[in-house]
């Protein structure tokens, strides 16, 4: 803090307000100027409240305005997708604009209503009240007094609300200079006029920073907030967010996402961590996931980032479905629908050795344990928009075993066919068994049958592949015919 050209102005201001008021409070008493000094607190909570609300309401408009003047189309020249966050930024400057108009008219009305009320009681007071006249000249003076107190309360309340738009102007500006030069890695001096440097010297005034302590912040926060899907924010939470993540972290977590190696997750799930504060920053990474999904489904990079190489065949098809889920993720969705990604990106960099080449060959092995499909399901679950990775997981259990029915054929023909003929009486027996253990009893029945043909297929597996074969050919409880269940695994063998 120090002593600027700002401190003698603002102090004058402040006692000029506070005499003024204190003065009119001696007057009026203590009954009165009490009554004022809640009208003009009440006037200013709901002065904030009509202004959000005509903030909401003419926002549309004001974007529309834009629009027509070509404003809109030459933001979103400039920084494409992000041009989303004009609706919330449009919001805050539009409230901060009516913050105090609304007011004053707040309290113009409220104080009508008051003093038609006060004068209504007056006429029906009695003036023959013995006792107040005996004690008369010792109430008056008391009341003065306490009017003094209040009317100084009122003057320094209204004189902290009168300056906290100019007060939040100069800190502002402050914190969120400092960031473009951090973010630009630019220096100040080069950044900065010598004249626009000394207006920013204005915000470590000694009085500035007083005003700011003792309530000029929050009118401010309150005066620039805005309901930005689902969450309340404001211009100082949004800058805030930004300074404290840094130039640093940023370039960490913009190379985190084109590696996606084993040292970007803590990176990213911090970062994601972070972003709830921000609901402006959950806007642009929803338009910047959105675009980055896209491009990345296309074969194109994003913002010259390629997609990440995660693996190939069954790994590399995990990951264009998440990001096809993710083309499609909205502002309450996004921190979820990135977790998961990390979640099961980290799952499947452990095995994707396994997939690195003849993905139906060697896919079973990975089912051996069983570890894969529990970890897997166990991050499905967790967010039901990645359910169609389920359908995927299906394809990767059903696709070995067909391998390895294949590879069995091939060494004995007529195999197959009884194959898929005790396929198909098994399936149509556990229709009499109840549902709660129909997927068992069949996935012991079909584990037996292909270990007596030599397929080879882990129990884990099985157990999947009873539950997949009974929801694909018999989830209502009805009879398969044999051309059904091997048109079936044909069809896993023909993608092969």
């Amino acid at each position: 803090m120090s002593l600027t050209i700002m401190t003698p102005i603002l102090i004058t201001f402040m006692l000029l307000t506070v005499l003024s008021a204190a003065r009119k409070g001696y007057k009026k008493g203590s009954t009165k100027s009490a009554i004022q000094l809640a009208i003009v607190v009440g006037s200013a909570f709901i002065g904030v409240g009509l202004s959000m609300l005509l903030a909401h309401l003419l926002t549309p408009s004001v974007l529309s305005l834009l629009e027509d003047l070509d404003f809109i189309s030459s933001v979103e020249d400039a920084i494409g997708a992000f041009a989303i966050i004009l609706d919330p930024f449009v919001k805050m400057i539009v409230n901060f604009i009516l913050f105090l108009p609304s007011y004053l008219a707040v309290y113009l009305l409220i104080k009508a209503v008051v003093s038609i009320i006060i004068a209504a009681r007056a006429k029906k007071q009695t003036k023959t009240d013995d006792y107040y006249s005996e004690n008369v000249d010792y109430y008056t003076k008391s009341s003065k007094r306490l009017g003094a107190f209040f009317g100084a309360a009122t003057g320094l309340f209204l004189a902290i609300l009168t300056l906290s738009p100019l007060v939040g102007i100069f800190k502002c500006a402050r914190t969120t200079t400092d960031v473009i030069i951090e973010f630009s890695e630019m220096d100040e001096d080069e950044l900065l006029s010598e004249e626009f440097e000394d207006a920013l010297d204005l915000s470590e005034d000694f009085m500035v920073t007083a005003i700011d302590a003792c309530g000029g912040r929050m009118w401010f926060n309150l005066s620039t907030s805005c309901h930005c899907y689902g969450q309340w924010t404001n211009i100082n939470r949004e800058i805030a967010f930004f300074a404290d993540i840094g130039m640093e972290e940023m370039t960490e977590v913009m190379e985190s996402i084109s590696n996606l190696d084993d040292d970007s997750f803590d990176a990213l799930e911090d970062f994601l961590e972070k972003t709830k504060e921000s609901s402006i920053v959950t806007l642009m990474l929803t338009a910047a996931v959105n675009d980055m999904s896209k491009a990345w489904i296309d074969g194109t990079t994003f913002m010259d980032i390629p997609k990440p190489e995660i693996g190939e065949g069954y790994v590399n098809d995990f990951f264009d479905e998440i990001l096809t889920v993710l083309s499609k993720t909205t502002t309450s969705t996004v921190e979820e629908d990135l977790s998961t990604l990390l979640g099961l990106c980290d799952i499947l960099r452990d095995y994707d050795y396994v997939f690195d080449s003849d993905n139906y060959e060697i896919a079973a092995d990975t089912f051996a344990d069983g570890k894969l499909l529990e970890k897997i399901k166990k991050e499905l679950k967790k967010n039901p928009r990645m359910s169609s990775l389920e359908a995927l997981v299906d394809n990767i259990i059903m696709g070995s075993l067909a391998v390895e029915i294949e590879i069995m054929s091939e060494l004995d023909p007529e195999s197959q066919d009884e194959l898929f003929d005790s396929l198909t009486e098994m399936i149509n027996s556990s229709v009499s068994v109840s549902n709660e253990k129909r997927a068992k009893a069949l996935s012991t029945d079909i584990y037996a049958a292909l270990s007596d043909y030599g397929v080879y297929a882990p129990e884990e597996m099985v157990d999947e592949v009873a539950k997949i074969l009974i929801s694909s050919l018999s989830a209502g409880g009805q009879t398969v015919t044999r051309a059904q269940v091997e048109a079936y695994f044909n069809s896993y063998q023909n993608q092969n």
